[in-house]
């Protein structure tokens, strides 16, 4: 499997902050992608809400390698819809845990959130310190929290460009 890297992105002067609703899209909606409230029916917060419904909606950002966004964007939304983002929020996992992205080329890429770290595999077990991920027909995967310094949420990348 060959490692995500979000290096190429180019630097945004000031990232947006993600929890002012002022540079959402216009045509945001204010409800959640398709089951993005837990198995419990609590919701997610609604930065995360707000976040989700942008990536499902908006184009994808100028990254080093665009054929893979689509693919992190399922992941992300999965993860909601699934129950396993408020899972893992309950856990003390952060938001950037979850749907964080490296953008700074001199970062770790070991940085990025779950959502960009699955590849499409499915999710089979959370805990506070990582996630176990199906591995081909057979095996397990462990991806690790992580130091996300240097990531942004996915739904900042693009904006304001």
């Amino acid at each position: 499997m060959m490692a995500r890297t979000w290096r190429d992105y180019p630097a945004e002067p000031s990232p947006p902050n993600s929890s002012d609703s002022s540079v959402s899209p216009a045509n945001e909606r204010e409800s959640a992608p398709n089951g993005a409230n837990g198995p419990n029916g609590k919701a997610l917060p609604p930065v995360i809400l707000r976040g989700l419904t942008w990536l499902e909606n908006a184009p994808a950002p100028r990254v080093g390698c665009p054929e893979e966004w689509p693919e992190i964007v399922a992941d992300a939304l999965r993860l909601a819809r699934d129950g396993w983002a408020e899972q893992a929020l309950a856990l003390g996992w952060t938001p950037l845990d979850l749907f964080g992205a490296v953008t700074d080329r001199r970062a770790d890429p070991a940085g990025d959130g779950l959502a960009v770290k699955l590849s499409g595999r499915k999710l089979l077990a959370i805990s506070e310190g990582f996630a176990t991920v199906e591995n081909g027909p057979h095996g397990r995967a462990y991806l690790h929290r992580s130091n996300n310094a240097g990531a942004r949420p996915l739904w900042e990348l693009g904006r304001g460009r």
